[in-house]
């Protein structure tokens, strides 16, 4: 995986993605250490899954379970945010 520099405060991502899961992929930003990121998991995995319980051991602000709407990521953003920049 090629992973470029960028200026990112944060990082919303699924467990569910193609080629590489999410934990997968904290992994490799985590490795990275340019990155200073906070990482937001937006997942619909049932509370008992495997790929959940393993975010448990990563450096995760928070995670965001699906369905939700607009308003509530928003909030749970911003409150990550809130948590770096006051």
């Amino acid at each position: 995986m090629r992973v470029l520099v960028a200026d990112v405060d944060l990082i919303l991502l699924d467990l569910r993605m193609p080629d590489m899961n999410g934990v997968e992929f904290i992994r490799v930003v985590r490795r990275r250490p340019l990155f200073g990121v906070r990482i937001v998991v937006n997942t619909s995995e049932p509370d008992g899954s495997e790929l959940l319980r393993q975010t448990r051991d990563l450096p995760v602000a928070a995670i965001i379970k699906k369905p939700w709407k607009p308003h509530e990521l928003a909030a749970a953003v911003q409150a990550v945010m809130d948590r770096w920049h006051p």
